[in-house]
């Protein structure tokens, strides 16, 4: 959905956030890792391998030595939390947290049926200061002469 070429960029915030929940609660899930763990544990049966983990050494600084009492609980300390914080942190800071600037999208004519007043003073907020507009109530006059003009 959000690699998809007609996607822009509201689309993909908004999906985005879903993606992010999602996300969140598999990573919240004791049955999310234990499911996937199986699937992994069945593709290595498959070639005859054994789930293990990698021998901890005490010095060892060049990879990850987290605790654990089986290979499911590293695997799930190691790789899972770390990947799954990475995506949300990466969608949150490519798309997320720039939500205010991509709502200048709501300007584009095809758009405009989505902006409302919410909308105005997020984008007076964020662009504030690139404007020569010194209050809020006069940008809503150049955006509603934007709006009757496309109209």
């Amino acid at each position: 959905m959000l690699q998809r070429k007609s996607v822009d960029l509201i689309e993909a915030v908004s999906e985005s956030k879903v993606v992010i929940e999602q996300l969140n609660r598999k990573r919240n899930s004791i049955e999310a890792w234990d499911e996937l763990f199986q699937k992994a544990v069945q593709v290595a049966d498959t070639v005859e391998e054994v789930p293990v983990m990698p021998r901890a050494a005490g010095r060892q600084c060049h990879r990850v030595n987290v605790p654990a009492e089986t290979p499911s609980q590293y695997w799930k300390r190691a790789m899972f939390l770390q990947f799954l914080d990475h995506l949300i942190q990466e969608l949150t800071r490519r798309l997320v947290s720039n939500e205010d600037r991509v709502s200048a999208q709501y300007l584009i004519p095809t758009k405009l049926d989505g902006i409302n007043q919410e909308v105005i003073n997020t984008l007076f907020e964020t662009f504030r200061d690139d404007l020569d507009i010194n209050n809020v109530a006069q940008f809503r006059e150049e955006v509603e002469r934007w709006i009757v003009r496309w109209i």
